[in-house]
């Protein structure tokens, strides 16, 4: 009985490393990516057949979302995301097939791309906004979900990315709900699809996660702020610079793995007569 338990504990630590939503990582567009914008296979499944069994449980193997690929006319495979129609994304299905101008459902979506690991990297798997729930896998697995249009939301796939082939599917379902927004009565067009950018970013096994630069309220010449790194790492140092006020700091991270700063300047402030902006470089070297 013991070792059938040191057992069962030891896969559920395993599924633990698997891939995972994150917190949003910050400024993705400054880090180095894999673009996967582009032409997207769809196929269109009204009756979610290729997520349900015929019990309406969801498949833990056999569905769209494996990607699997017939070997012979003999196979239960029903669908070839290979060489179902093409959609370029980001953009609604309302828009770029006018079969789909008032469709509230299932479609799955698959990307093919290429990728080269490096040592020492993470790989983040970023969506700039999916409507209306997502469910996305990579190479067959799943990586996680989310719910909502209007917000970005990105994965670790460091697991389950690999040199070479990869391929990405997205279950993207826009069905209204009464506890949804938009709710089943609403004053808008539901629309559905991948409608930002996607993109695999790469940045180190300690990063910065997020970041804040303002001015102090109530001073006009104190700028305040702090750096969050992705993990609560304690004494790391971190760096906030803005050369044109010719202001550089290294800041060390506290047990948490935050950094808070402050300190004087005197910028030009930014109106519509004059639109002055500053670069804010912030670095973990």
């Amino acid at each position: 009985m013991k070792r059938i338990l040191i057992g069962f504990i030891s896969l559920l630590l395993i599924g633990n490393l698997c891939a995972k939503e994150i917190p949003l990582v910050s400024n993705i567009y400054a880090r180095p990516y894999v673009s996967l914008n582009g032409k997207w296979n769809y196929v269109i499944d009204p009756l979610e057949n290729g997520y349900y069994d015929y019990r309406l449980k969801p498949f833990e193997n056999n569905g769209f979302f494996e990607n699997k690929k017939a070997k012979s006319p003999s196979d239960l495979v029903e669908y070839n995301l290979d060489t179902s129609p093409l959609m370029n994304i980001p953009g609604d299905w309302n828009m770029r097939d006018p079969n789909l101008f008032v469709y509230e459902g299932t479609v799955w979506f698959k990307k093919d791309f290429k990728y080269t690991k490096q040592a020492g990297k993470r790989d983040i798997l970023y969506f700039g906004a999916v409507n209306y729930e997502a469910k996305v896998y990579v190479n067959g697995k799943k990586v996680g979900e989310h719910i909502g249009g209007y917000t970005p939301f990105n994965f670790d796939i460091t697991d389950v990315v690999k040199n070479g082939d990869n391929f990405v599917v997205v279950k993207v379902d826009n069905k209204r709900a009464k506890d949804n927004v938009p709710t089943v009565n609403m004053d808008w067009w539901n629309y559905g699809g991948i409608t930002r950018d996607v993109m695999v970013a790469q940045v180190p096994d300690t990063y910065i996660e997020d970041y804040s630069v303002q001015l102090k309220k109530g001073s006009k010449e104190t700028i305040t702020g702090w750096v969050q790194l992705n993990s609560e790492t304690a004494g790391q140092s971190v760096d906030v610079e803005i050369p044109e006020l010719k202001i550089r700091q290294q800041l060390t991270t506290d047990n948490q793995g935050k950094a808070v700063f402050e300190f004087k300047a005197k910028p030009v402030f930014w109106s519509p007569e004059n639109p002055k902006l500053y670069d804010v470089i912030v670095s973990k070297p």
